[in-house]
């Protein structure tokens, strides 16, 4: 069915196909696993990254036009545009394909599509322009730049195709479709990730903030809670980067613990610690601590998700450590003074 806007280049590295065997307009029922689906059905309750900023977009393969989001327009006014065209670049954050032909990345923009870029240069700090339009650069995590979402897409996919069980490329490839606004796209591919790498912590992460906008807080609840259990070997992200994400989880599980009556816990349980192999790890932490919850201030979970970073809070500058594990008593050894023996 024409319109669903789905590279066959990843249909074919997700299921290991060959190219022939897929159709040149994927469906939704051809990305495999069962996220894709789910998120679709609610796609609606899932905040947008950028407000929709939609064009009337001519592709040059089949020269049909059609409306398309481009999401967030990055002008780079420090780099000249090869070619002809405009005078500076203008990156788009939002994933689209042609509706008509499936191609992606060949495109006429419309005059509009350069004066609303001028406009928002101009316009740069006005409200209802800072969520559409902004100056700077638009790189991927190896520093690459490129144009439109799809030409990045491939980038990726070709590492993957170098490197298949990459689950980071994977959550990166995902991070792509999440912010171009394609979260069912973006599920399948965080799906696939935790899948040859349980470890992913960031595509739990993410999986874990779908379901819970939409309300599945039982499949929430289980993402964020494989994050908790991974954080500790997780070394892709910078200590306070990690702690932030991790403090993010587990202030939505404390959510979803309220919103549940309490019926889901607030944290792994001790057969969940048991099974991820982290029982002895977190036993440490079993003492007399005092910890206050204080709902809608991120930092106050901050002690819980240096507790789940474990080796890696050792990280956090000290100054920015907010764990404070007491000491356990000891009970002081009586020192015997030494008789001096009577000389005779």
């Amino acid at each position: 069915m024409p319109g669903a806007q789905i590279n066959p280049l990843l249909i074919q590295q997700l299921t290991d196909k060959e190219i022939t065997e897929i159709q040149k307009f994927p469906t939704l029922s051809s990305l495999p696993g069962k996220y894709a689906r789910l998120i679709n059905r609610q796609k609606e309750n899932i905040p947008k990254h950028f407000e929709e900023n939609s064009f009337m977009l001519t592709c040059k393969s089949c020269g049909r036009k059609g409306k398309y989001d481009v999401g967030l327009m990055v002008v780079n006014v420090d780099r000249e545009e090869d070619g002809e065209g405009t005078e500076y670049p203008i990156q788009t954050t939002g994933y689209f394909r042609c509706k008509h032909c499936n191609d992606a990345g060949n495109w006429e923009m419309p005059s509009q599509f350069i004066i609303a870029s001028m406009a928002g240069i101009l316009a740069k700090g006005s409200f209802g322009m800072e969520n559409r339009c902004t100056v700077g650069k638009n790189l991927l995590y190896d520093g690459s730049w490129h144009l439109f979402s799809s030409d990045a897409e491939l980038h990726l996919l070709h590492q993957l195709k170098e490197d298949p069980d990459n689950s980071f490329v994977w959550n990166r490839l995902g991070n792509l479709y999440d912010k171009g606004n394609r979260p069912e796209i973006a599920a399948c591919v965080y799906e696939y990730s935790v899948v040859i790498d349980p470890g992913q912590i960031e595509s739990h992460y993410t999986l874990g903030q779908y379901f819970f906008q939409i309300k599945d807080l039982e499949r929430a609840a289980h993402h964020y809670k494989q994050m908790l259990l991974g954080a500790s070997e997780y070394q892709l992200l910078a200590a306070e980067d990690l702690r932030q994400m991790v403090a993010s989880g587990l202030a939505n599980l404390f959510d979803v613990f309220q919103e549940s009556n309490g019926n889901i816990p607030f944290l792994p349980t001790k057969e969940e610690l048991e099974s991820a192999g982290k029982l002895k790890e977190m036993e440490k932490y079993v003492v007399d601590m005092k910890v206050d919850i204080v709902e809608g201030e991120l930092e106050s979970f901050y002690p819980f998700a240096e507790i789940y970073m474990g080796a890696q809070s050792k990280k956090l500058p000290n100054r920015l450590r907010t764990l404070k594990v007491p000491k356990p008593a000891t009970k002081k050894k009586k020192k015997w003074k030494k008789r001096k023996k009577k000389q005779r």
